[in-house]
């Protein structure tokens, strides 16, 4: 089969940073899609998704990167970078890694082994299996597996911690058990959706109570063992032998110098909802089986059935076409089922999108949490896949911008930089790469003037931008100046838009502009 054909399609390698809280992005439509579902991974398939993703690699700033791609039942991965950049230890398909927010989609799948193996029905209640699980409410007794499963339960939403990890054998016991007093986020299980990841420790803590086995060594009797997946684990030991990757900061926002992380996520109190440590190459390996109905090289993991149930919507949420699956989050294009999963835990970010009916998916981890958001690029790939597009992508500017303003300490110098590279084909000089720029001096570097002066200049030369009038609303507001907020937010919403994310943004901007008013009314 052939992937690709001919033609460019012109990509931004920049998405706008996270730091507004801003939503998922909207899933690439695919119009048209003709791919054949018995589709394979020929030698110059794989080439040009290695090329795919060294040009990504080498247009941004990033320690370490490792993606994996599934087509029908083939596979592929391809890693770059670092794994330590301190010991500029290279980043490998056996890499071990947090998966973080992955887990969840693990720990979903690992209760359908045990439905399977154990005859225990999701619908089961949870109280019915942990009696030392409950809550401050009269309604906990119907929380179900399946509520747990699809965020649906009403578990509160707490964060979870790994400054004091507990590995124990009683570890999952102790979240289930710590929570007993709390209120649910709403009373009736299975009526709204709150995200919390408790709701799959305690799933986790169900498997082990059912199968009398440590959360460990059920996932590798009943899914790791028979998938393969020999660097995959709950369990890590980190004594040196071991090829793991180490989690990473930005150090300089300037230069975009990374450094090491001192903390490692990894507590056994949360294994069900950031505890999976894998490798690229294990990761491919499980979405594979999902992709192909529980099957993998030939043999069964799990019966089509139950592995249906991973690949189904579950439960619609109050977004349009979109639906709560086990694990995962589901949305609905063009009659075509996106299943995905985006987060990040610890200096690691992961993002998987699945397309079941094309037995398609693309996983992306990052070993840093950076502006490179690792759900743009899976989104990115799968559309290419796809649509048999190959992406052109350029070296955002604000990167040597930020080279510049480190040696020549002159703003001007790099405004100067991106007004002579705006015709340079190599770079993108784009309103949001400008905005990165910007976002980095306010944010990262705590440099109002010039943040201020690359937020004007970038509505002077992007006036119908709404990301260039929201970043200076939102200017405004932290620096308590709500007239001239407002000011900006009106010419935004004067301005015709498709960001994803202007909306929220905009809302965030008015929350923060009342509640200027409130405290000067009551100075």
């Amino acid at each position: 089969m052939e992937l690709f054909s001919r033609g460019l399609k012109n990509l931004s390698s920049f998405s706008i940073n996270t730091f507004c809280n801003l939503m998922l992005l909207p899933l690439i439509l695919v119009a048209g899609c003709q791919m054949n579902k018995e589709s394979i991974l020929s030698e110059e398939d794989r080439a040009i998704i290695d090329s795919i993703v060294e040009q990504k690699f080498n247009t941004v700033a990033v320690s370490g990167l490792a993606v994996g791609v599934v087509v029908g039942n083939q596979t592929h991965t391809r890693t770059m970078g670092y794994s330590d950049v301190s010991t500029n230890r290279l980043f490998s398909d056996s890499t071990v890694f947090c998966a973080g927010v992955l887990s969840e989609a693990v720990t979903a799948s690992l209760f359908l082994a045990l439905q399977h193996n154990y005859k225990v029905s999701m619908n089961t209640p949870v109280a019915e299996i942990l009696n030392h699980f409950s809550l401050s409410s009269d309604t906990y007794q119907n929380i179900s597996v399946k509520n747990l499963l699809t965020q649906t339960s009403g578990v509160p939403k707490l964060s979870v911690l790994w400054d004091y990890p507990n590995m124990g054998d009683s570890a999952l016991y102790a979240t289930t058990w710590g929570i007993r007093l709390l209120e649910p986020e709403f009373q009736p299980p299975g009526t709204k959706v709150v995200r919390s990841p408790y709701n799959f420790d305690i799933a986790a803590d169900c498997i082990e109570h059912v199968s009398e086995m440590s959360l460990d060594k059920f996932a590798k009797k009943y899914m790791f063992n028979p998938l393969q997946m020999h660097h995959s684990t709950y369990k890590p030991v980190f004594n040196g032998g071991e090829d793991f990757s180490k989690p990473h900061q930005i150090v300089d926002w300037l230069t975009y110098e990374y450094g090491v992380v001192s903390d490692y996520p990894l507590n056994g109190e949360h294994a069900g909802s950031i505890g999976w440590h894998t490798s690229i190459n294990d990761a491919v390996r499980w979405i594979s089986m999902l992709m192909n109905n529980g099957q993998f090289d030939g043999k069964t993991i799990l019966p089509s059935k139950i592995t249906k149930l991973m690949t189904s919507p579950h439960y619609k949420t109050n977004i349009s076409d979109a639906f709560m699956g086990f694990g995962l989050e589901v949305k609905s294009v063009d009659g075509l089922d996106y299943y995905y999963k985006t987060g990040f835990t610890g200096g690691f970010e992961q993002s998987l999108i699945m397309l079941p009916s094309l037995k398609t998916g693309v996983v992306v981890i990052t070993n840093a949490v950076s502006d490179f958001q690792p759900e743009v690029f899976a989104q990115e790939l799968i559309s290419s896949i796809i649509n048999k597009v190959i992406p052109k992508y350029k070296t955002p500017v604000h990167l040597k911008m930020g080279k510049v303003l480190k040696t020549t300490q002159s703003v001007d110098s790099a405004l100067l930089v991106f007004e002579k590279n705006r015709t340079n084909d190599f770079y993108d000089c784009s309103d949001i790469a400008l905005s990165q720029f910007g976002m980095n001096l306010h944010y990262h570097l705590n440099r109002e003037e010039d943040a201020l002066k690359v937020f004007q200049k970038c509505v002077e030369l992007f006036p119908n931008s709404a990301y260039a009038h929201l970043n200076l609303a939102e200017y405004y507001a932290a620096n308590m100046n709500y007239k001239q907020a407002e000011k900006e937010l009106y010419i935004v919403k004067t301005i015709e838009n498709t960001e994803f994310d202007v909306k929220e943004r905009v809302k965030l901007v008015e929350t923060s502009i009342d509640l200027i008013k409130e405290k000067e009314n009551y100075e």
